[in-house]
């Protein structure tokens, strides 16, 4: 279950371009949970649910993603 204000799942692992700029310029707490990045998701995750580490359904979420 996601919180009020939580951002969604991406699939894209790397951005180019005018939306690589978009993302820079974008708050770590507003980017969505991206594969593989795990510093920015971590971040998020404790911030929204209090929470380390991932839940299985998070890992269903990014292959939805995709």
């Amino acid at each position: 279950m996601a919180h009020a204000g939580e951002p969604g799942y991406a699939g894209e692992v790397v951005l180019a371009g005018p939306d690589r700029e978009a993302k820079n310029r974008t708050d770590i707490l507003q980017r969505p949970y991206r594969p593989l990045h795990f510093y920015g998701n971590t971040v998020r995750r404790v911030h929204y649910r209090g929470q380390l580490l991932p839940r299985s359904r998070d890992f269903r979420s990014f292959a939805m993603a995709r």
